[in-house]
C-alpha cells in the first residue's frame, strides 16, 4: 500500500519533472489525463499552466484530480521498478 501526501506546488513541480524525465510516469499521467478529459476538463493545465488555462488557483476538483493522476502514475512508476 502506498501513502501520497495532499495536493501541493511541491507535488505538481515534481510531477512535471518527473514526466520529463521518465517515459512510464508520462505515459501513465497521459492516460490519466485523457481519462479526467470525460468529465469536462483535463488535468494537464493544473500540472503545468502553461499547457492550458489552468492555474495554481484551479478550482480544489481539478487539482485533486491532477494529484490523483500524480500518485497513479508515482505508482505504477515504482511497480515498473519492482516496488
Amino acid at each position: 500500500a502506498f501513502l501520497f501526501p495532499d495536493v501541493d506546488s511541491a507535488s505538481t513541480a515534481t510531477g512535471r519533472q518527473l514526466s520529463e524525465l521518465l517515459p512510464v510516469f508520462r505515459e501513465v499521467l497521459l492516460q490519466c489525463d485523457t481519462a479526467a478529459s470525460s468529465l469536462d476538463k483535463p488535468s494537464a493545465p493544473v500540472l503545468d499552466p502553461k499547457v492550458g488555462e489552468g492555474s495554481p488557483s484551479a478550482p480544489p476538483a481539478w487539482a485533486h484530480l491532477a494529484c490523483l493522476g500524480l500518485e497513479v502514475a508515482l505508482a505504477q512508476l515504482w511497480k515498473s521498478w519492482g516496488v
